[in-house]
This record gives C-alpha cells, sequence and structure tokens, in this order.
C-alpha cells in the first residue's frame, strides 16, 4: 500500500511538473517566441525534453513533427500544432492552448479508466491468488500431503492446475488491457481487427474436449477446451492492429490550426498531411490532390475514416460559415465519443471477468485442492 502511494504522489508530482511546463510555454508563445524557439527553452524534462533536444541539436520543428512518437498522443498533438502554426502562419499562442486543453482531458480521460478499472483490477488479483493461497494453507496443515504430487495422478493434476491458473490471470490481464485500449479503438481511424475464425476455434477445441473428457474428466475438459478456443480467437485489438493507434480527432485539431491562418481547404489539408498521425496521412493527402483537382471536400473524404471532417468542411464552405469553431466541436464530439466508450468498457469490466472465474481459477481450485486432499484423507 505504501508502494501505491509512493507511486501515486510520483506520477502526480509529474503531471504537475508537466502542467507547469505546459504554462511556460504558452506564456513564451504569448510573449512572440518562435514555436520552436519557445518549445527549446522550457521543455528541459518532462514528456518533450526529446523534441527538444532534438531541436538544440538543429533539427527543424517540421521535421520533428513528422516523426514525434513521445508516448502520449496529446503531446505528440501539441508538437504537431506548433509545427502546422510555424508552417501555416496561424497563432502558435491560441494553438497550443487548444492542444493543452487536449493534454488536461487526454490526462483526465487516464485518470477515468484508472478509477473505473480499480475495482475490477483488484477482484482479478484476489481471485488469481486464490488457489495458490489456499493450496499453501492446506499444505501448511498437511506436509505429509506433499507426497501426492510424486504421483503420476499428482503430477498431473499439479500441472492442469498450474496451466489453469495461468491461464486464468492471462485472461483477466487482457481483460483489463482491453478495458483500458478501448478509449482508442472508438477512433474512426483505429485499424480494423481481422474476423475471429470460429471453425479454427471449434476444430483445436472439440479435441481437447473429447480427449480431456475421456481422460480428465469433463470439468477439467471444459476448461481445457476454452482456453484452446480463446486462444486460437485472439485477434489483433484496433489499437495496435498494424502499430496505427487512430489519429482522428488530432487530426481534426490540426486542420483547424491551418484554416485558422487563414489557408483554403485543399491548402490546408496539404498543410497539415505531413504532420498528422500516420493513420491520417494517406487519406489527408488524397483529399488534397483530389481538391485541388476540382473534387468538393466532402466528396474527396468521403469513404474514409475522416468523412465526418470532409462533410463538416463541406456544409460550412456550402453556407460560408467559418469551419474552425465546426473543426472544434467535431473534435470535441469524437473525444466524448471516446469516453463514452472507456465509460461502458470500465463498467462492463467487471462482468467479463466472471469467464475466466468459473471457467478457469474454480478449476483451478479443485484440481489443486481437492485431489491431494482425497488423498491425504482416503489413500493413505
Amino acid at each position: 500500500m505504501t508502494r501505491t502511494r509512493g507511486a501515486g504522489a510520483k506520477q502526480g508530482a509529474e503531471q504537475g511538473a508537466e502542467q507547469v511546463m505546459y504554462t511556460e510555454l504558452q506564456a513564451a508563445l504569448e510573449a512572440g517566441a518562435a514555436p520552436g524557439q519557445a518549445l527549446t527553452a522550457v521543455a528541459a524534462d518532462g514528456v518533450l525534453a526529446g523534441v527538444a533536444k532534438q531541436l538544440r541539436l538543429g533539427r527543424s520543428l517540421g521535421d520533428a513533427a513528422r516523426t514525434v512518437e513521445t508516448g502520449q498522443p496529446a503531446a505528440d498533438l501539441l508538437v504537431r500544432a506548433l509545427a502546422v502554426a510555424e508552417l501555416t502562419g496561424a497563432g502558435a499562442a491560441g494553438a497550443t492552448q487548444q492542444s493543452l486543453a487536449i493534454v488536461r482531458e487526454d490526462a483526465s480521460l487516464r485518470r477515468l479508466i484508472e478509477v473505473r478499472t480499480s475495482q475490477a483490477r483488484g477482484a482479478a488479483i484476489i481471485l488469481a491468488a486464490l488457489p495458490p493461497a489456499a493450496w499453501l494453507l492446506f499444505v501448511a496443515a498437511d506436509r505429509a500431503a506433499l507426497r501426492f504430487y510424486l504421483t503420476a495422478a499428482g503430477a498431473l493434476s499439479a500441472l492442469l492446475a498450474i496451466a489453469l491458473g495461468a491461464s486464468a490471470w492471462w485472461c483477466m490481464r487482457r481483460l483489463v488491457a482491453k478495458a483500458a485500449g478501448v478509449a482508442m479503438a472508438a477512433d474512426p481511424l483505429a485499424a480494423t481487427p481481422p474476423p475471429r475464425d470460429w471453425m479454427r476455434a471449434a476444430a483445436l477445441g472439440i479435441p481437447v474436449l473429447l480427449v480431456g473428457g475421456l481422460t480428465v474428466g469433463p470439468t477439467v475438459a471444459v476448461a481445457a477446451a476454452a482456453v484452446v478456443a480463446a486462444v486460437s480467437l485472439r485477434r489483433t485489438t484496433p489499437a495496435q492492429a498494424d502499430g496505427q493507434g487512430g489519429g482522428a480527432t488530432e487530426a481534426v485539431e490540426l486542420v483547424a490550426v491551418a484554416v485558422s491562418a487563414g489557408l483554403p481547404t485543399g491548402a490546408a489539408l496539404a498543410a497539415v498531411a505531413p504532420f498528422a498521425p500516420p493513420a491520417a496521412r494517406p487519406a489527408l493527402s488524397a483529399a488534397a490532390r483530389r481538391v485541388h483537382s476540382g473534387w468538393a471536400i466532402d466528396a474527396a473524404l468521403d469513404g474514409t475514416a475522416l468523412a465526418q471532417l470532409g462533410a463538416t468542411l463541406g456544409a460550412t464552405a456550402r453556407w460560408g460559415a467559418p469551419a474552425e469553431p465546426a473543426l472544434r466541436r467535431l473534435a470535441d464530439d469524437l473525444r466524448a465519443q471516446r469516453r463514452t466508450a472507456a465509460e461502458v468498457a470500465a463498467e462492463q469490466l467487471q462482468l467479463r471477468l466472471v469467464f475466466p472465474t468459473t471457467l478457469l481459477t474454480l478449476p483451478a481450485f479443485i484440481v489443486g485442492v481437492v485431489p491431494p486432499l482425497l488423498w491425504s484423507t482416503l489413500g493413505r
């Protein structure tokens, strides 16, 4: 518990230092400093220290923004927004203020996920620790039962219990990690995972079920078949597939920065494309070429993951309305969708943990404790 409080205090101190750095960055930009100069001056430590070091070594802000990867999408967006502002002549202070709001929103979302999944994570740890804890208590009470594991049945029982317990722990950790990553998966640009191969799962799970039912009993057979089927059905999550973690919201924000500088739609898309998140670059580059060839902006992005961006720009162009406020509202809507998806996943996590508890943890407890108990009571 002390270690947990220490880690939380350290994380809070780091976040406080980052907020001070962001505040100083905004103050430098409002005072008239160039984006690259301001970033170099204030980001000596923290998440942007690597980018600042590149700038001190002579790399341009634009080059750094093309390959930026700080580990925090909100910080990456800040660097990209500064690069777009420097290229287009947009107000860097205004772009930074909007990006900082997103940094705070991103931190708030991470805290929300951590709080909402804390109970489920604690339950997963307790459930995974229950079988070995019960076994240790039993062995401490009757150490002679350890001789059971010198028999063939004892060795099989131990191996099955360890396999089931390890599978339960793996499933629980995966469910928790999936719940934490579902916000990114809700992004329209997140790569779509391949479909699950149910035929393959059946081809692997049914033989295990039949053989296990004839050799070790129906309970263990069902559990083993469920584990084999679950592993065979495992697929790459949208946030991981092809290394693409989305970026639709960030792309919309960057286009808003570009149009705030007075650029026409095609020029704004062309300016943003090199600095956008990798998943958004092909769609933005293709749309910029199409607009320059005479396409309407909504048609240029139709059928892509950024179709909402095209529809928003098209609507503002038809009515002569300013595009920047509409794009900011669209970005807010996309972030709200991610937040809702994270809240739903966190609420469903406790229910999803029923599967490894029923089919893996309980059989691991039975296989690990009951056979040596029976052997100790009846077999000697």
